[in-house]
């Protein structure tokens, strides 16, 4: 475990944006005016504490980008949905201006203009510094205070130019309910959708890259047995936050090197797998599926370790680690006893005539 936790720390990890109203920011595309520019509508967001008028809007596309959230995100797959998110911002994290927003994006303008009430009331952090200064600075603080407030009723919270990154790997925030057992660490990687970055809230926790094999390094590198363990160990049940890269060290990608690069092809072919497994397909296609895919994390397991100059027997101490964590016992180690002499093996009835009832065995 030491080998994982020790050297130097290379990635670092983000939350995702976070709005203070969903309702308002999380939208629907319903559609596209001649002209390129979005019809779009808030409708009502699952487990909502505040609720907003719903509307139907017109707005340019430019700052409207694909959302994922904690909940889409699975073990090597993200679960997009026609869900998106308008982010008033520089892709480098800075806000809008207020004239440049009005002047140059009318329509997103207008729409976030008509809940510039609710906006200005969430507990965002920049706008509760603003509140203190309002309630208890002098009267030019005050004044700068109500003037910044109102200009910039709009804006979101934990962004930064990490939240544009084309390549990011993703995990849920909040693992699941408190159940005394290990919950199983997931991450996924998120790629570009029709050319724009796609977005993760603040119920999602990110790396980023401009390297599409680094995103799949780390993926690989995270969701191995010897990450998810550790992470089972010593994190809190609920929370998965963004200290995981803190305290495992993932060794700084190096697209040289052979071992780093078998992890991505690893990674890659688990993502397309699990992509097969969630497209509904039948039984049998499930199944192969499910094997290949049980294949594939077994390899990335093994060069992970190989990775650490740790042993298959080294490998099985994880798995059987995992499964106490899990509340599981662990598997009892069964003696291979060899072989004596060569198989036998027999093949009858092989011939089958056309149209003749026969038995197989």
């Amino acid at each position: 475990v030491r080998k994982l936790l020790s050297g130097p720390q290379y990635y670092e990890a983000h939350a995702g944006v976070y709005v203070g109203l969903n309702q308002v920011y999380y939208v629907r595309i319903m559609g596209k005016t001649p002209d390129g520019r979005l019809v779009i509508t808030n409708p009502p967001e699952p487990g909502q504490k505040k609720s907003v008028k719903q509307v139907e809007a017109v707005v340019e596309p430019d700052l409207v980008y694909p959302l994922v959230r904690g909940r889409d995100v699975k073990k090597w797959y993200t679960d997009f949905r026609n869900r998106f998110i308008i982010i008033p911002h520089h892709t480098n994290g800075q806000p809008i201006e207020h004239m440049e927003l009005k002047i140059k994006y009318p329509g997103v303008y207008n729409y976030l203009l008509e809940f510039s009430g609710e906006l200005k009331r969430r507990s965002i952090k920049p706008f509760i510094s603003l509140r203190k200064m309002i309630e208890g600075g002098n009267e030019d603080a005050q004044n700068k205070a109500i003037e910044l407030l109102s200009d910039r009723f709009y804006i979101v919270d934990n962004i930064g130019s990490y939240t544009f990154a084309p390549y990011k790997v993703v995990w849920k925030r909040i693992a699941g309910a408190i159940t005394g057992k290990a919950v199983s660490f997931a991450c996924a990687v998120i790629t570009p959708i029709n050319g724009q970055p796609v977005i993760v809230d603040d119920s999602t926790i990110l790396v980023n890259t401009d390297d599409v094999n680094e995103a799949y390094y780390i993926a690989g590198f995270l969701n191995s047995l010897l990450c998810r363990t550790i992470i089972a160990a010593y994190s809190y049940e609920l929370r998965q936050e963004t200290h995981v890269v803190d305290f495992i060290k993932i060794p700084k990608f190096d697209s040289l090197n052979k071992t780093h690069i078998k992890i991505v092809e690893l990674s890659k072919r688990a993502h397309e797998l699990s992509n097969l497994k969630h497209s509904g397909p039948s039984v049998t296609e499930r199944y192969n599926v499910d094997k290949e895919l049980e294949r594939v994390e077994r390899e990335i397991n093994l060069v992970v370790a190989e990775l650490f100059g740790l042993s298959e027997e080294d490998l099985r101490e994880f798995e059987k680690l995992m499964a106490i964590l899990s509340g599981e016992e662990p598997q009892e180690e069964s003696e291979e006893v060899e072989p004596v002499g060569e198989p036998i093996i027999t093949v009858s009835n092989t011939l089958l005539q056309p149209n003749t009832p026969a038995q197989i065995e």
